[in-house]
């Protein structure tokens, strides 16, 4: 695992430098041996997932990442395509900004976002994975996963706290998410972001298991918890209309 840990660490480090890294560069940004990080970028390298400059000697990412990319896309598509109408409708409705959200692994990224017209306001980087266990997209989405999973987010992150309001209880976690199952939306104030406020819906696929979520995302003293109900039905149609679009009865 340690190994795994350090090759996407070295991923990572090369997707923030568009110019490239060399060797010694990258092995300090990830605190390798130079020897031990030039052996990893080979084994990367030769599954096109890094490429090295001829004449400059520095690595940067390869097309084979595209070529994964766009196989994840394609299989997204089916919900990328048919949300963004709803989206801009419920950005439109609220005035606050709207997510679309997806599991990945004890994780949750956002694929597509509608950001608010207001000057003032929130949004979340696209791609970039975030806790399950806080944030209302993050607890809709773990409510109806496995116990087991529950288990193993509780046990592997041990609910480090991000925000002023992130649950660190894991008693008070498993309430909240039956809470969530029970009324079929999440609510979340300055859990994942200070003086930030977000509420959740599930999209579910034609068996009715969820497999997304739409959410808004804004400040807090915008989107209080009166307005936040207020828009809870608005909310719930979305996400509806999204799971209709992909799974047309």
């Amino acid at each position: 695992m340690r190994l795994a840990d350090r090759i996407v660490d070295i991923l990572y480090c090369l997707q923030k430098e568009s110019a490239g890294l060399g060797v010694s560069e990258i092995a300090q940004r990830v605190a390798l041996p130079k020897s031990t990080t030039h052996r990893l970028l080979q084994a990367v390298e030769a599954r096109g997932l890094v490429v090295q400059d001829f004449v400059s000697q520095r690595y940067a990412l390869g097309l084979g990442l595209v070529a994964m990319a766009s196989t994840v896309l394609q299989e997204k598509n089916i919900l990328l395509a048919p949300s963004q109408g709803p989206m801009e409708r419920l950005r439109n409705l609220s005035g606050e900004t709207v997510c679309l959200h997806l599991p990945s692994g004890l994780e949750r990224v956002c694929i597509r976002q509608v950001e608010s017209p207001n000057p003032i306001r929130y949004a979340i980087e696209v791609g970039k994975p975030w806790p399950l266990y806080c944030g209302a997209a993050g607890k809709l989405l773990l409510a109806y996963m496995p116990d087991r999973v529950v288990d193993q987010v509780i046990q592997m992150t041990g609910l480090t706290p991000i925000a002023p309001r992130t649950i660190t209880d894991p008693l008070e976690l498993r309430r909240e998410l039956t809470i969530v199952r029970s009324q079929g939306y999440a609510v979340s104030f300055e859990e994942t972001t200070p003086m930030a406020s977000a509420a959740a819906a599930p999209v579910r696929d034609s068996h009715g298991n969820v497999i997304a979520c739409v959410s808004l995302f804004g400040v807090r003293a915008r989107l209080d918890e009166q307005r936040v109900a207020g828009l809870i039905p608005e909310l719930l149609t979305t996400a509806r209309e999204v799971s209709s679009a992909i799974s047309p009865s």
